[in-house]
């Protein structure tokens, strides 16, 4: 057969004895054909066989020409194709120039040949943004409450952070986020290893309250994951990549946070010895009211999330921020809290981590150029955007394919190289807002009369 550079040779696999005989060809990779036919009219050979009727008269194996009257070319349109899809360039549709919070930017990835798209993958942008990396040995955030009964005394309330499961097994449940007031009030969110879920536990024996509720299914290791807890006068409800895992019934507010005490990251001393958590943290963020289902919903976004301190469609409670800690100094020992309470924490060996923007394939399928649109929220910032590595694009479960099923090969060119986004256009993102640095004059110190 006539399969590009590389025939494929195909043997007799049955019909002897009928007018029919069957070579079943089993496609291999690099060969390739339009419209598959064999090679010549001297295609057909007896490799040491024989081929003959029931007299014993030999068979003459010419065949008619490729693609003539009577060939497999002719009488079948059998496609051949084992050359993978590659991306060929990575730029936007968008105008070059500066981009705020809320805008929105099409970036598009163009393939060497039509594919067609499942699912919902994902592309990765460089945009600023950082998390903190804890190694489970001595790193932690302990950050300490000036004003802790103004932030959640015995009103609704809900905390929320993005974190990441190592591959890491503990004999304890190392906890990632805790207010851990001694013995009769605090809150906690701690791994379980064996059962490889995130608990959330609290208690307050002044109101009579001791809950834990758990994550329905297994997570994922080394995958960013989005938690929240809500808590009013008649539920608490436990959310995991904003689908409900869980909820109990309440009957009364609960003290979520003492002014006495502190909130710790990766760290509980309330076990003995103190426990350290190995695992990676991002966007905690605490208010004053229980956010609705949907709030939840808008703040996962799809894998990646909004800025807590911007509404922003359904998510519409930024004034109630009591505490939020969005990671992104990128340097230093102080994780600055942005709300009107000023909490600040204080940083111990953890170590900052640049973390992509997730951003969500569009449309494009079937075609050779898939759109994935980006919308900047505040905190965002880059000179030039760019993806964040070779491998930024990923399938997110889906799949990326061609008419003959070879699935793409997803990697990209190199950040600012050519072909790259960043080599492509010129996309600035700036959230920062402008401030008042002095306010001073150009005229000389002195006195001044009338009309000076």
């Amino acid at each position: 057969l006539e399969t590009g550079s590389s025939d494929a040779v195909v043997n007799y696999a049955s019909g002897s004895t009928g007018t029919t005989l069957t070579f079943n060809y089993t496609v291999a990779s690099g060969q390739n054909s339009s419209d598959l036919d064999y090679a010549s009219t001297s295609a057909l050979a007896l490799n040491s066989g024989t081929i003959k009727d029931a007299a014993g008269n030999n068979a003459t194996l010419t065949l008619a020409s490729p693609s003539a009257t009577n060939s497999l070319g002719s009488n079948k349109a059998l496609i051949i194709d084992t050359t993978v899809p590659t991306v060929s360039s990575v730029t936007s549709t968008t105008a070059n120039g500066s981009y705020n919070a809320a805008d929105e930017i099409a970036v598009t990835v163009t393939f060497s040949e039509t594919v067609t798209v499942t699912g919902t993958p994902q592309i990765e942008l460089n945009t600023g943004n950082y998390s903190l990396s804890f190694d489970g040995e001595n790193d932690d955030v302990d950050i300490s409450l000036s004003n802790g009964d103004a932030i959640l005394n015995n009103t609704p309330g809900t905390i929320a952070f993005w974190f990441k499961m190592n591959d890491t097994h503990s004999d304890n449940t190392p906890l990632i986020v805790s207010h851990e007031y001694p013995s009769d009030n605090y809150f906690q969110f701690k791994l379980d290893y064996a059962e490889q879920k995130l608990v959330f536990h609290l208690k307050d024996n002044s109101q009579g309250i001791d809950k834990t509720l758990n994550s329905i299914d297994a997570l994922e290791y080394n995958t960013w994951q989005f938690s929240s807890a809500t808590i009013d006068e008649n539920f608490i409800k436990y959310y995991i990549n904003g689908v409900l895992q869980d909820s109990e019934e309440n009957s009364s507010t609960y003290d979520f946070i003492s002014s006495s005490n502190r909130i710790l990251l990766a760290h509980s001393y309330r076990i003995a010895g103190g426990s350290y958590t190995n695992t990676s943290l991002d966007e905690v963020a605490i208010w004053n009211e229980a956010l609705t289902a949907a709030e939840v919903t808008a703040l996962y976004n799809s894998g990646y999330g909004l800025s807590a301190s911007s509404n922003s469609g359904d998510y519409t409670s930024s004034a109630n921020l009591q505490g939020y800690w969005n990671f992104n100094e990128g340097s230093g020992t102080t994780l600055t809290d942005l709300s009107v309470n000023s909490n600040n924490g204080t940083i111990s060996g953890a170590s900052y981590a640049t973390k992509g923007r997730i951003v969500n394939y569009a449309s494009g399928s079937p075609g050779t150029t898939l759109t994935f649109n980006y919308t900047v929220v505040a905190g965002e910032n880059s000179s030039d955007l760019d993806y964040y590595s070779t491998s930024a694009l990923a399938l997110n479960s889906g799949t990326i394919k061609d008419a003959a099923d070879n699935a793409a090969t997803l990697t990209l060119a190199s950040p600012s190289a050519t072909n790259s986004l960043g080599a492509n256009k010129a996309l600035i993102i700036d959230t920062t807002v402008p401030t008042v640095s002095s306010v001073t004059s150009t005229t000389s110190d002195g006195s001044y009369n009338a009309d000076d």
